[in-house]
């Protein structure tokens, strides 16, 4: 009976602890909540504020002088920036190049006057054989004049060739200039081998390579036209006109 009692009265006791506990922390909590509803809303602002401060409006100005450091420099004002550059005015220049005639293109064809030129010009080297024709105004002419340097000119007419005696040196060039009505072939005697020139004969004629070396026209040029040789053997040697056996000269040739 004792002991039982002793239990009842312990949870007794147990059960009047909680209920204080919970009564006590209720009363606080309550407590708390009253607190914070009573709360001014100046303060809470002074506080949000104090904890957020405002941003709009102007900044405080420091009024506290600069007392060390160097002055800043003040900025110039800008007056617009420099203006363009003024372009120069332009003089002409180099006018335009002309453009050069072309050169190179085929030739223009000729006119009336020139093809009657050229015409009468074939009909003439035809009619003089292809020889080397001299020019009435400025002397014995031909194209290839200047592979050729006349060192003396003896003239053929119709009494002979004059001078009938020339002297050269070794090397030197003789132009027989036909001035006669009739033809004239130039060759060494004797008449009619032409053999006495050392390589001449009249049979060379016929071979290309030789004619151009023996002392030999080898053919009868007509009025107008002349003959050259150049003579590299020393001696005298006598030559006649092939086309008139009448009629002879005489070259000769000195060492120099």
């Amino acid at each position: 009976m004792n002991h039982t009692t002793q239990k009842g009265s312990l949870l007794i006791w147990i059960l009047a602890v909680i209920s204080i506990i919970i009564v006590s922390g209720a009363l606080w909590y309550a407590v708390d909540v009253n607190n914070q509803s009573t709360t001014t809303p100046t303060e809470r602002t002074d506080t949000e504020t104090a904890q957020f401060p405002t941003t709009n409006g102007p900044a405080p100005t420091n009024t506290t002088p600069e007392t060390g450091g160097s002055d800043s420099v003040p900025e110039e004002p800008q007056t617009g920036g420099p203006g363009p550059t003024p372009e120069e005015p332009q003089t002409g220049g180099p006018g335009p190049v002309p453009e050069e005639p072309e050169t190179g293109g085929p030739d223009p064809e000729p006119g009336p006057g020139e093809r009657e030129g050229e015409k009468n010009e074939e009909e003439n080297n035809e009619n003089n054989g292809g020889f080397n024709q001299v020019d009435e105004e400025t002397g014995p002419s031909n194209e290839n004049n200047s592979d050729y340097i006349m060192d003396v000119a003896v003239d053929y007419t119709d009494s002979g060739f004059e001078p009938q005696t020339v002297t050269i040196a070794i090397g030197d060039t003789v132009r027989f200039v036909n001035q006669s009505s009739g033809g004239m072939w130039v060759a060494s005697d004797n008449h009619p081998t032409h053999r006495e020139y050392p390589g001449s004969d009249i049979s060379s004629c016929d071979d290309s390579a030789e004619r151009d070396l023996i002392f030999d026209q080898c053919e009868s040029a007509p009025a107008g036209n002349f003959w050259e040789y150049t003579f590299f053997e020393e001696g005298s040697w006598d030559y006649h006109n092939h086309a008139d056996s009448s009629h002879g000269g005489t070259v000769v040739v000195v060492s120099e």
